[in-house]
Formats: C-alpha cells, sequence, structure tokens
C-alpha cells in the first residue's frame, strides 16, 4: 500500500524502535520512548501510538509478527519493521536533517505582540517562563541520566540532548530579554 503523506514523528518513533529494538509489541515501545523523554518533543498517547501502528501496518512499514499472552493481560501483537518501512524512515529522516522545518511556536508570535503591554508585566511573565524552562531543563537532565545510568547509549538520546540545547538557549535569551527591559536597554513605549 503507497504512503500517501510524509511520515509522522510518531511513525518515525515507531519505525526506529522497531529496527532497533526487533520484534516489539506498542506498550514497550512505549515504554522506551518515555525512558528517553520522547514525551518531551512528541505527543505520546496510547491512542496516537496504536493508531500509528495501525496505519504503519496498513501501509505494510511494519507487520505483525505474533501475538503474546501474560497471565491475565489480553493478548499483545508484536510487530517488527519491514524493509519497505526501513527505507521510509531512512528517507524521512535523511529530509528532516538536511532541511531545516518551517516550523511555527506560539511563543514567537507572543514575543513579537508583547510591546502591548507594560513592561513590569513582561518582566514578571518572562521571569515566570525562566522559572518553567528552568524546571524543564532540570527535569531533562534527570531524565537523561537515568538514560544513561540504565546503560542507553548517546546516540538514541540525541532528541533529549537537542531538546535541552533548545530550552538552555530559550533561557539565555529570556534572561537577557528581561535584564535588557529592566535596566532599559531595551526601549519600551508601554510602562
Amino acid at each position: 500500500m503507497p504512503r500517501d503523506r510524509p511520515l509522522s514523528s510518531m511513525a518515525i518513533m515507531v519505525i526506529a524502535l522497531l529496527e532497533e529494538q526487533g520484534a516489539t509489541h506498542p506498550y514497550e515501545l512505549q515504554q522506551v520512548m518515555l525512558s528517553r523523554g520522547a514525551d518531551r518533543y512528541l505527543r505520546l498517547t496510547t491512542g496516537t501510538l496504536y493508531h500509528t501502528v495501525n496505519r504503519l501496518a496498513e501501509q505494510q512499514l511494519i507487520r505483525a509478527v505474533g501475538t503474546q499472552c501474560e497471565g491475565n493481560r489480553p493478548e499483545r501483537t508484536a510487530y517488527e519493521a519491514t524493509e519497505a518501512g526501513i527505507e521510509a524512515l531512512r528517507d524521512r529522516v535523511a529530509d528532516l536533517l538536511k532541511t531545516p522545518a518551517d516550523e511555527h511556536p506560539v511563543f514567537a508570535v507572543a514575543i513579537a505582540e508583547a510591546h502591548h503591554l507594560p513592561a513590569p508585566l513582561i518582566v514578571e511573565l518572562l521571569q515566570r517562563r525562566v522559572e518553567h524552562l528552568s524546571e524543564i531543563e532540570a527535569l531533562i537532565d534527570s531524565n537523561l541520566a537515568s538514560a544513561e545510568a540504565a546503560g542507553a547509549a548517546r546516540r538514541y538520546l540525541l532528541g533529549a540532548h537537542y531538546r535541552k540545547a533548545l530550552v538552555t538557549a530559550d533561557l539565555t535569551w529570556t534572561r537577557q530579554l528581561i535584564h535588557d527591559i529592566r535596566t532599559e536597554h531595551l526601549e519600551w513605549e508601554n510602562k
């Protein structure tokens, strides 16, 4: 069955983990994704994961290879990546690496229009942003430390390292903006 659109972020993760781990059922995939902090940069819900697995199976990019039943738990179907799936994965990852995405973060809109608010309020709101970003940075550090302590190779954690770099850059930029507003290095009409 032909693919009608590029692989989603979730589809990339599913095929990549199946190539890496071999035959695996979706619950195990989700646990590995969580252990690597993938929920910080992709919407990781059970429903989305199972929908993606079903769609990839329909497209013959992955295939069911058997079911397992443990105790009173329902049967779990294990999947593996197909050659077509691995090829689609490699093509999509290569495309995403070479071509910057045209992303539209909502913070860019908010900061572009922040001049409509008084400077003291902006400083207060940005200070809260710094607190939230600091918490996120600490959580990423904790997740990375746990994953590395569990023996996860760095190549599997590049997404988390990238997310950490983005959060760190955001913190640096936001702190500088707060400083510039407070010291009036940035002219602000709405005081």
